[in-house]
């Protein structure tokens, strides 16, 4: 073919190609590519066409030769990476990106498609600077903002999120992915009125998104105005509920997919830090996860273990088996399970991972990171045969809550991650806390409660306290120093009054701490009446920075004393106030989510900083401020008995001989 010919011959399959005449596109390229084997735009050309076909490996092969032809090729190297991610082979992707952006460091869709990957993969700090980038050097392109507010988000840090998410809606607004992640940045705000205002555009512009309506059905305030207001929320979760279920579009596969990743993705996790029991609550939004999950993947026929195996077979499935709350707690089941009397499988459901994620790998048979669907996890752990299976965080991850919703292993536990029922009938066991559940405590879960010695896991001590000098400013007037380490959230309306009666009758000034400038704002407005009513200066609250973990447990080893939350108490800040020595003032509560530090301080034997109601608490948090040496005493037990707390081998034999008695009654 002449020059001519060959170029009319491109022509003619690029016009096939922009009419998505795909394969005889390809066709037309290859027979060109034929001629000109060395030409790089021709191999790039059959990459693009093989990936629009659902072909990545082809495509991967063909915008491999067309770099190695071109070394500089930069669209070349950035849709290889492209292609990379599709079929996860992650840091090949990155390198791909990086060589992208090195022969052309203006390359904004490169920057902006790393950003996208790191952000996926928990490197949020990298990933917002590379989105920042990107969203510099195209300024009008939505989706680069997007990735800024994303990362934002994925941080914590909602009101940055809001305004970047807010900035990409204006550049897009007919996108509803990105008014659906402006909602839950709001949310986060504690802006319940524009959170539910983006979700409901979200919902205008993709009516066939149930993750959308879920979210506007089901949305719970992070700040509560006042008492009234959580019966109030409580009515419209229950009508949110009847929404949801009456209107589930399980009558077609779109919609049944629709459904699964609607109840993938959104959880009812603040529910339990309003007032009262919650029980039948969560247990009718578990069922319609299950009704959800089972008609998209069908009904999963029972299992039975084999207790004849010389190892039985144990599943673990966590999408936080990183430097986590919930590894801090449990990751010991995994890690120090007797190997060789237990086979353990382990399905870690994140692209995040750092150095306890490869400490948890090293010590199982077999260890599965990522995030693949839920159809193909589901058959993935099926296909495992276990004998029984633990779910680590079906309380905090939706993700893990569906998959625990399907039949998996014939014996299905869930740990207290979030310490709630699941409410889910194909949990046969909760793991709970022999210390912190109550004697009638097992109508309180759908599961049967097991109840483990100790705080029910083994807890892993945390790091040693920073400098706390911070808090110095704090007594400048000689005031005696109190802290709330719980999120503002866990505080309910009538607690703002018995708090502040605390700071009236002690002088003492109390500290919590910085969840985003809106949400603080939002509960400094509502304390600040409780504060005018009983005549106190507005600095008599300070509301402190985030800190890095280090300078925050400094503060609290600072701090003459904690202040526990009603309905639902410290967790991981009471071990952390513990570790500090320093005292927490708690209630006994009535269920495993109030009882939390009842327990911890019942295990050390410090009975008499729980309350027995909220005159109560007020009078022993009084005493206790104006009372520097008996503070001192409380320190020095405190010190002695926290040992106890942390690392207790005793949850996890328990659990071992649990399983086993267990497994081998199932399998006679």
């Amino acid at each position: 073919m002449t020059p001519g010919e060959i170029q009319r011959a491109l022509q003619d399959a690029q016009s096939l190609h922009r009419d998505g005449r795909l394969a005889e596109a390809e066709e037309a390229y290859g027979r060109i590519a034929e001629l000109l084997p060395g030409n790089p735009d021709l191999w790039h050309l059959l990459g693009v066409v093989a990936f629009q076909q659902d072909r990545p490996d082809a495509a991967i092969e063909r915008y491999r030769k067309a770099v190695s032809l071109r070394p500089g090729f930069a669209q070349a190297h950035n849709n290889l990476a492209i292609a990379l991610k599709s079929v996860r082979r992650w840091e090949e992707a990155v390198a791909s990106y990086r060589a992208a952006i090195a022969a052309k460091p203006d390359y904004a869709e490169a920057l902006g498609n790393l950003a996208l990957l790191y952000i996926e993969h928990g490197r949020l700090t990298e990933g917002y600077a590379l989105a920042e980038r990107a969203a510099t050097l195209s300024p009008e392109s939505p989706q680069w903002a997007e990735a800024k507010g994303t990362a934002a988000l994925l941080m914590y840090d909602f009101d940055l999120a809001a305004d970047l998410l807010r900035r990409a809606a204006d550049l897009d607004p007919n996108d509803a992915a990105i008014a659906f992640q402006l909602g839950l940045a709001l949310e986060g705000c504690a802006d319940d009125e524009g959170a539910l205002a983006a979700f409901a555009r979200a919902s205008e512009l993709e009516p066939a998104s149930e993750e959308y309506r879920w979210s506007a059905a089901l949305l719970l305030p992070r700040i509560l105005r006042d008492g009234p207001d959580v019966a109030r929320m409580l009515r419209r979760f229950d009508e949110g509920l009847d929404r949801v279920e009456s209107a589930l579009p399980l009558h077609s596969a779109a919609g049944r997919e629709a459904a699964l990743e609607a109840a993938s993705s959104v959880s009812p996790m603040g529910l339990h830090y309003l007032p009262g029991d919650h029980t039948a609550r969560q247990s009718r939004y578990a069922d319609i996860v299950a009704k959800s999950a089972r008609a998209a993947l069908g009904e999963m026929p029972p299992l039975r273990p084999r207790p004849s195996r010389e190892r039985l077979r144990i599943g673990f499935v966590s999408s936080h088996l990183r430097d986590h709350v919930v590894s801090r707690y449990f990751a010991s089941f995994i890690v120090r399970m007797d190997r060789g009397a237990f086979e353990k499988f382990v399905w870690s459901v994140s692209d995040v991972r750092d150095a306890l994620t490869q400490e948890i790998a090293r010590s199982v048979d077999r260890m599965t990171p990522g995030k693949p669907p839920t159809a193909a996890l589901a058959q993935d752990i099926r296909a495992a045969e276990l004998d029984a299976i633990l779910f680590l965080d079906a309380g905090l991850d939706a993700s893990i809550a569906t998959l625990a919703a399907l039949r998996l292993a014939p014996i299905q536990l869930a740990c207290y991650g979030h310490p709630v029922t699941t409410g889910l009938d194909s949990v046969d066991y909760f793991l709970g806390s022999a210390e912190m559940e109550a004697p009638g405590s097992d109508a309180h879960y759908r599961e049967q409660l097991v109840r483990l010695p100790g705080l029910g896991a083994s807890i892993q001590a945390p790091p040693p306290a920073g400098d706390g000098r911070w808090t110095e400013a704090l007594r400048g007037d000689n005031r005696p120093l109190a802290m709330c380490l719980q999120a503002l959230s866990k505080v309910p309306p009538s607690f703002d009054r018995t708090l502040a009666s605390i700071l009236a009758r002690s002088n003492a000034r109390l500290v919590v701490f910085n969840r985003g400038e809106r949400l603080s704002r939002r509960f400094r407005d509502r304390f600040d009446r409780a504060l005018d009513e009983a005549g106190l200066p507005r600095d008599v609250l300070h509301i402190e920075p985030s800190r890095d973990r280090a300078s925050f447990m400094g503060g609290i080893a600072q701090a003459d004393l904690v202040l526990d939350t009603p309905h639902f108490s410290g967790g991981a800040t009471s071990l952390d106030a513990f570790a500090a020595g320093t005292p927490v003032v708690t209630f006994e509560g009535t269920m495993a989510r109030g009882r939390q530090t009842f327990a911890m301080l019942k295990m050390m034997g410090i009975p008499e900083l729980v309350a027995a109601d909220e005159g109560d608490y007020a009078d022993i948090a009084v005493d206790l401020l104006g009372d520097p040496a008996k503070v001192a005493s409380l320190r020095e037990r405190i010190r002695a008995g926290a040992p106890s707390l942390f690392d207790d081998p005793r949850p996890i034999a328990a659990l071992e001989n649990f399983l086993r008695e267990r497994i081998r009654s199932s399998g006679a």
